[in-house]
């Protein structure tokens, strides 16, 4: 009798094993991975379509500046030396206007909008009103105007004679001017087109006429009448719109949450040489599919409106954040690579730059060219 009860026993304890098993590794899983799948996607008046659209989670745009020790050395042929300053910490905060949202197509339609802001306490001692010698950015982007002329010398010699007239408060080395972090981050930094019409300033009008043909993003055209154009590097991101995306909402299938389908009414890019630079893939970098770990997602893509393309994300490891354990994507090795380095990189190529690209217009490695991205 004592055989049976503890042959009862047995087995029932291997069957408890067993379900425990069962329970723990399949049906426990799949439960989970269900109600993931159902809480998840972007449903109108959900939770995670109300954090999706305004964001609480802290986002941060960190910046460092490159502060020329030699700028009047420089222009004599010396080796540049430069300080970096940073970071000065802005923070961001985002907004979705959603325009429409079908989901019989899985598919949301919005515009987002950015603010930023400067954080002190992130920034430390640094300020908004630090005042340090930077490159030129508006008389480069002239000299990148005068290379599309095709005409080097003429060219040149207007560069040369209207750059202290545009900028005539450092008349003798306008390639470098002494600003102040919000001024050309997101202020305003001057460029003087606003000069009497003379043989004296045909100069000058003709690069402010480029300038308005090229129309770059970072550069605010004259409003007022007064002839003055304005410039800052970032101006542009704040408080505006950066395109309409078309993405996944995830009903259908929550591994397909975020990715892009269209932006501006399109699949591909027109910035670039082929198709294969041009597509849009990935997400908008906010949101991604869940089960990275349980499927083995090896590589993600996000699309970058700046960069004009759509950027690889390698698995590199796991980590940990404030007790969550994550896993770490970083950016491909290939993507900022020359095309000595990796082919596929030739489409991204701009044309032939003096002393920067190589053959065929194509830049070194970790350099990339954005006119054709921030010319409106």
């Amino acid at each position: 009798m004592a055989f049976k009860v503890h042959y009862i026993v047995g087995v029932t304890g291997v069957f408890v094993v067993l379900l425990g098993a069962i329970i723990g590794w399949i049906i426990l899983p799949m439960v989970v991975r269900n109600k993931i799948a159902d809480i998840i996607p972007l449903k109108e008046n959900s939770e995670s379509f109300k954090r999706w659209k305004d964001p609480p989670v802290p986002i941060y745009f960190s910046v460092y500046v490159f502060h020329v020790n030699n700028p009047d050395d420089i222009i004599k042929g010396a080796t540049p030396s430069v300080t970096e300053k940073g970071p000065y910490v802005y923070r961001e905060t985002r907004h979705r206007e959603v325009l429409s949202a079908i989901d019989e197509n899985d598919t949301i339609t919005y515009r987002q909008r950015i603010l930023f802001e400067f954080d002190q306490k992130a920034s430390g001692n640094l300020t908004e009103d630090d005042v340090y010698t930077v490159v030129n950015m508006q008389a480069l982007a002239l000299s990148q105007v005068v290379n599309n002329l095709k005409v080097m010398n003429p060219a040149i010699l207007l560069l040369n004679t209207a750059l202290p007239k545009l900028w005539p408060t450092n008349t003798s080395n306008p390639l470098f001017l002494k600003a102040r972090v919000k001024d050309f981050l997101f202020g305003r930094m001057p460029m003087y087109c606003n000069q009497s019409l003379s043989v004296q300033n045909i100069d000058v009008k003709v690069l402010c006429e480029a300038v308005k043909i090229f129309k770059p993003k970072t550069v605010i055209l004259d409003g007022g009448g007064n002839g003055i154009h304005t410039f800052s590097l970032f101006r542009y991101k704040n408080t505006t719109y950066d395109g309409i995306y078309a993405i996944k909402m995830g009903v259908n299938d929550v591994t397909n949450i975020g990715n892009i389908k269209t932006w501006n009414d399109s699949t591909k890019l027109k910035n670039w040489k082929s198709d294969s630079c041009n597509t849009i893939v990935g997400t908008d970098s906010t949101v991604f599919r869940p089960y990275l770990y349980e499927d083995g997602v090896q590589s993600l893509y996000i699309f970058n409106t700046d960069a004009c393309r759509s950027i690889k994300l390698n698995r590199d490891g796991f980590l940990e954040y404030k007790g969550i354990n994550g896993i770490k994507y970083v950016t491909d090795e290939s993507t900022f690579a020359s095309v000595l380095e990796n082919s596929d990189n030739f489409c991204y190529c701009p044309q032939s730059i003096h002393g920067i690209t190589h053959w065929g217009g194509c830049l070194k490695s970790g350099i990339v060219e954005l006119s054709s991205c921030h010319s409106k």
